[in-house]
C-alpha cells in the first residue's frame, strides 16, 4: 500500500504521469474558466449570430463565404456552451459498465447486460432530475445518430491505418501488404478494390485476429453500400425495448477459421425505413455513431445537484469489437471532461483500459480527468491462502496494516496498483460491486427487470458473503487506513453512494473547468473569424471605392503592422515554450539525458562484475581462453572520477542536441507566425506588387524591398539562423574549453570519491546494502544533473528568443509604417504616378465592421 499510503483522502496528490499534452488555454489569453464565463462567451456568440442574420452585407462571394464561417463558428460555440458536463464510463468488456450505469440511475434494464460482449456503441445518457418526489426513474426513447459521409470516410481511413500493421504481424506476403497500403478511401471504386484485397488476404491466412479485422472491414463496407446514402447524418428515434434487441454486437454463427470469404460478402436484403425493425437496426448497426437516451432520474435513486451526460463506451477487448469501436471512442473522447475507468476484478492486471488512457492523453486530457473503480470486487479471485488469511481475521484482533492485506491477497494488490496508474487520489478510487449496488437501489436483483445472467439469481456469486467478509476485515484496519474506507463503502452499498458523490463533485469542479476552457477556446476562434470578416469588409470596400493599387498597398501595409503588433502581444502575454512537434524542449532534453547516461559503458562493466546485487572484481586473473590475452579489469569504475570522461562526452552531445532541437523549435515558431500572415491574405496583395517591382529593380528602394520580403517570409532560414545565434549568446554557449569548465563544475559527485566496492574500501568495510541500489542512485544523479543543466540552457534560449522576436517585430512595424507613408516608394511599388492620389469612401463597409466590433466580446 506504500504506493498510495502517503496520499490522504481528498488530497491533491501529484499524478503518476505528466500532462504534457494538456491544452494550454492560458496561452491564448483565456485565463478565466469559471462557469460564469461560459454564459459570457455564449452571449457573445448569440449576438454575433444575430448580427450576421440581420445586417445587410455586400453581395461579394468572399464576404459570403467568410460570413458563413463566422456563423458556423458561432453555432458550434453555442452548442458547446449549452451542453452539460460529459462523463465517460470505460473499461474492458465484462467489467460491468452497463450494470453500474443502471445502478446509478436506479434502473437495471437501462442497458443490455450479459456475460458476453453486448454494448457496441457509444451511448449518451442525458440525465435530468425528476421534478416529482414520488416518481420512478423513467427511460425515454433511444435516438440513434448515424455517421455522416465524412465520418464514414474517416472510419475507413482508420481501418486502413490499422490494417497494415495487422497484415505484417500475421506474416502476409509483401504483395498483399503493398496492395492494402495502396487502397484509397476517396477513390470511386474503393469498395470493389478493398473487397478484392480483403479476399486475397483472407485466403492467405488462418490467423484469427486478422480474420476478425478483415471481417469487420468487409461488414462495414457492406453496410455503407447498403444504407450509407440513406442514413448519412440521420437521427432516428426507436423504442427502448427495440434498441435492447437491435443494438448489440454481432455474433459469429460459426468459427472464424472455418468461414468462407464469400459468406462475408452476402448482400443485405432489407431497405431502411422511417420506422425501422429490429433486423434493420442490426443490419445498419455499424453506421451508428452514437445512441442518446433521455433518463429522468428518480429522487429516490439519486438526488442530483445538476444535470449532466453519462457516456457508456464500447468495451474494448471483445473478439467482435474492433477498429470501428476505437474510432468511435476517439471521436467522442474529444468532448469528454471526466473518465470513470472500470477495472475488472475478475482479471487483475488486464491492460485493455490503457487504450482509453492513451486516447484521452491524445485529446489533451490529464490524470486529473480520471476516476477509477475496481469493478466486480465481490468476484475477486483468491487462492486458499488468501481466503484463509482473511477468514482468520474474522474475529476481533490487533489492528492489521494495509500492506499486510495486500501482500496476502496478491490479486487485490495488483488491482490497486493498476488503479493508481490512473489516479493517485485515494478518494477517486473505489471497490465496486455493480450488482450489489443494484440490490441496494431496488431491494432485490430479480425484481429490477435486469437481463443479467441467471447465475446471479441462483446465488452462484455470493455477494452478501463477500461483503460480510470484507466488512469484518475493514474493522480490523487502523483508523488512518485508506483500505478501510474503501472496504467499508463496498460492504455498505457496493460503493454506489461514494461514486455518485465523487462523480458530482468532480463534474462540478474539474468537468466545469474543462468545459469552460473548451468554450473559451472556441470563443477565441470566433473572435478571430469576426475580425477577419471585418478586415475583409474594409478591404473590399476600399477596393470598390478607390480602385487604386496604391490604396490597396497602403491598407495592406497598415494591416501588416497590426499583425506584427498582435504577434508581439502574443509573445509578451503568453507563456510560450520552445517545442518540437508539440513536445517541450525540456522534456526532450530529459529523455535524451536518460538515453545518454544509460548507454555509458561503465554500467555494463559494473553489472557484469556483480553477483546477487554485490559488485566485486572477477575472481580469475588468468589469461582469457578465447583471446589468449591476460584479462584487464583495471577499467572497472571504482571511484567517481572514472565517470568523468563519459559525463563530459554526454555534455558535449547534449549541447549539440539542445542547439539542434532549439533550431527546429524556432523554425516551427517562424512557420506558425508566417502562416498567420498568409491567412490574412497579405502575401497575395503585397507579393504581386513585389514581383512586379523586381522586374524593374531600383537601388534606391533595395533596402525597403528587402524589409518587405523578410516581413512576408518569416520562414527565411537566415532570419532563423540569426535568431539562433542570439539565443546561443544569451544562453552563454561559448567556446568548447569554456563549456568544459562549466560542465566539470556541475559534475554531480565529489571527484575522487571511492565506491564501496573499490579495493581500498571493500576489504575494510562490510557491505550494508546491495551495490546495485547505489548504481541506480548514481544513474539518477547523472540524469538529473544533465537534464537540469541543459533545461536551464533551453530556458535561457527560450527567453532570449521571445525578447529577440518582439524586438524584431517592433523594428519591422516601425519600418513598414514608414514605408506606408513614403509616397515615392508607394508610387514605385504600385506603378502609379505620384499625381494619381486615390481616395476611398469606405463608410458602408466601415459601418458594418464597426457594428461587428461593437459587440462586446468576452474578456480576452
Amino acid at each position: 500500500m506504500n504506493h498510495i499510503a502517503a496520499h490522504s483522502v481528498g488530497s491533491d496528490a501529484p499524478l503518476l504521469r505528466g500532462g504534457e499534452k494538456s491544452k494550454s488555454i492560458a496561452r491564448k489569453g483565456l485565463l478565466r474558466t469559471a462557469p460564469g464565463d461560459i454564459q459570457e462567451v455564449r452571449r457573445y456568440a448569440r449576438e454575433v449570430r444575430q448580427a450576421i442574420d440581420t445586417l445587410e452585407f455586400p453581395d461579394v462571394e468572399a464576404i459570403t463565404r467568410k460570413k458563413g464561417a463566422v456563423l458556423r463558428a458561432a453555432e458550434e460555440l453555442i452548442r458547446a456552451a449549452d451542453q452539460p458536463v460529459r462523463i465517460g464510463v470505460v473499461g474492458e468488456f465484462g467489467a460491468g459498465k452497463s450494470l453500474l450505469l443502471g445502478a446509478l440511475v436506479g434502473r437495471a434494464d437501462l442497458l443490455p447486460v450479459s456475460e458476453i460482449p453486448t454494448t457496441g456503441n457509444v451511448t449518451a445518457l442525458k440525465l435530468k432530475q425528476s421534478e416529482s418526489v414520488s416518481s420512478a426513474t423513467e427511460i425515454g426513447a433511444v435516438c440513434l445518430e448515424y455517421l455522416d459521409r465524412q465520418g464514414v470516410m474517416e472510419c475507413f481511413e482508420h481501418f486502413l491505418e490499422t490494417g497494415v500493421a495487422k497484415l505484417r504481424a500475421a506474416g502476409l506476403s509483401n504483395e498483399a501488404i503493398q496492395r492494402f497500403s495502396n487502397l484509397d478511401a476517396t477513390a470511386v471504386d474503393f469498395h470493389d478494390q478493398m473487397i478484392e484485397c480483403c479476399r486475397m488476404c483472407w485466403n492467405e491466412t488462418q490467423d484469427p485476429a486478422l480474420r476478425y479485422f478483415l471481417k469487420e472491414l468487409v461488414d462495414f463496407s457492406r453496410t455503407d453500400r447498403s444504407f450509407g446514402s440513406a442514413l448519412y447524418g440521420q437521427r432516428v428515434e426507436v423504442p427502448h425495448a427495440m434498441a435492447h434487441s437491435g443494438l448489440q454486437l454481432p455474433r459469429l454463427s460459426q468459427d472464424i477459421a472455418s468461414m468462407r470469404f464469400v459468406d462475408l460478402t452476402t448482400s443485405i436484403s432489407h431497405e431502411f425505413s422511417a420506422s425501422p425493425s429490429v433486423d434493420q437496426l442490426r443490419e445498419s448497426f455499424l453506421l451508428i455513431r452514437r445512441c442518446e437516451i433521455e433518463v429522468t432520474v428518480s429522487r429516490h435513486a439519486w438526488e442530483m445537484e445538476s444535470d449532466f451526460v453519462l457516456l457508456d463506451f464500447p468495451g474494448l477487448g471483445a473478439g467482435t469489437s474492433g477498429v470501428r469501436d476505437r474510432y468511435l471512442c476517439q471521436r467522442e473522447l474529444h468532448d469528454v471532461q471526466t473518465i470513470l475507468v472500470l477495472l475488472n476484478a475478475q482479471r487483475p492486471g488486464a491492460g485493455g483500459v490503457n487504450e482509453f488512457y492513451q486516447m484521452m492523453e491524445q485529446e489533451g486530457g490529464t490524470e486529473d480527468s480520471f476516476l477509477t473503480a475496481i469493478s466486480r470486487f465481490d468476484q475477486l479471485p483468491m487462492d486458499e491462502q488468501a481466503a484463509a488469511f482473511l477468514d482468520g481475521h474474522a474475529q476481533p484482533a490487533a489492528n492489521i496494516a494495509d500492506e499486510e492485506v495486500l501482500s496476502r491477497v496478491p490479486a487485490l494488490d495488483t488491482l490497486v496498483k493498476s488503479a493508481c496508474a490512473f489516479t493517485k487520489r485515494a478518494d477517486r478510487i473505489f471497490l465496486l460491486s455493480p450488482l450489489r449496488s443494484l440490490q441496494t437501489v431496488e431491494g432485490r436483483a430479480d425484481s429490477t427487470g435486469s437481463s443479467a445472467d441467471e447465475r446471479w439469481e441462483a446465488g452462484q456469486f455470493p455477494m452478501e458473503a463477500s461483503a460480510t467478509r470484507w466488512n469484518r476485515v475493514s474493522k480490523l484496519l487502523g483508523d488512518t487506513s485508506i483500505l478501510r474506507r474503501w472496504l467499508a463503502d463496498f460492504a455498505h452499498d457496493g460503493s454506489l453512494g461514494s461514486i455518485r458523490r465523487v462523480i458530482e463533485s468532480h463534474a462540478a469542479e474539474h468537468g466545469i473547468r474543462q468545459l469552460s476552457r473548451h468554450v473559451a477556446e472556441l470563443g477565441s476562434g470566433l473572435s478571430r473569424e469576426v475580425e477577419n470578416l471585418c478586415l475583409l469588409l474594409e478591404r473590399t470596400q476600399h477596393r470598390a471605392a478607390a480602385d487604386s493599387p496604391r490604396e490597396v498597398i497602403v491598407q495592406a501595409l497598415n494591416r501588416l503592422v497590426g499583425v506584427f503588433a498582435s504577434l508581439s502581444h502574443l509573445l509578451r502575454e503568453e507563456a510560450r515554450e520552445l517545442k518540437v512537434d508539440d513536445v517541450c524542449l525540456h522534456k526532450l532534453i530529459h529523455d535524451r539525458s536518460v538515453i545518454e547516461v544509460g548507454k555509458w559503458k561503465e554500467w555494463t562493466l559494473l553489472l557484469n562484475s556483480s553477483e546477487e546485487g554485490f559488485i566485486a572484481p572477477p575472481r580469475s586473473q588468468n589469461r582469457s581462453l578465447l583471446t589468449g590475452r591476460r584479462r584487464d579489469h583495471s577499467n572497472m569504475p571504482t571511484s567517481s572520477s572514472d565517470f568523468e570522461s563519459s559525463y563530459l562526452a554526454s555534455c558535449a552531445r547534449l549541447g549539440d542536441y539542445t542547439i539542434a532541437r532549439a533550431r527546429e523549435a524556432l523554425q516551427q515558431w517562424m512557420a506558425e507566425f508566417a502562416a498567420i500572415i498568409e491567412e490574412s491574405e497579405l502575401t497575395r496583395e503585397l507579393g504581386r506588387s513585389l514581383t512586379l517591382a523586381r522586374e524593374e529593380p531600383s537601388d534606391e528602394f533595395a533596402e525597403a524591398m528587402e524589409i518587405l520580403e523578410v516581413a512576408l517570409n518569416l520562414r527565411n532560414q537566415d532570419l532563423t539562423d540569426r535568431l539562433l545565434v542570439e539565443c546561443r549568446e544569451s544562453a552563454s554557449i561559448g567556446e568548447a574549453d569554456d563549456q568544459e569548465k562549466k560542465w566539470r563544475s556541475q559534475f554531480p559527485m565529489s571527484l575522487g570519491k571511492e565506491f564501496a566496492w573499490s579495493p581500498e574500501l571493500a576489504s575494510k568495510t562490510q557491505n550494508q546494502a546491495r551495490h546495485q541500489v547505489h548504481l541506480r542512485q548514481f544513474n539518477q544523479q547523472f540524469v538529473e544533473s544533465l537534464s537540469r543543466q541543459f533545461s536551464e540552457v533551453s530556458g535561457r534560449m527560450n527567453e532570449s528568443a521571445i525578447d529577440a522576436l518582439i524586438d524584431t517585430f517592433l523594428e519591422l512595424s516601425i519600418e513598414i509604417r514608414s514605408l506606408a507613408e513614403d509616397r515615392v516608394f508607394l508610387s514605385f511599388l504600385s506603378g502609379e504616378p505620384l499625381e494619381s492620389e486615390g481616395s476611398a469612401d469606405s463608410s458602408t463597409a466601415s459601418g458594418l465592421a464597426h457594428e461587428l466590433r461593437q459587440i462586446r466580446a468576452f474578456d480576452r
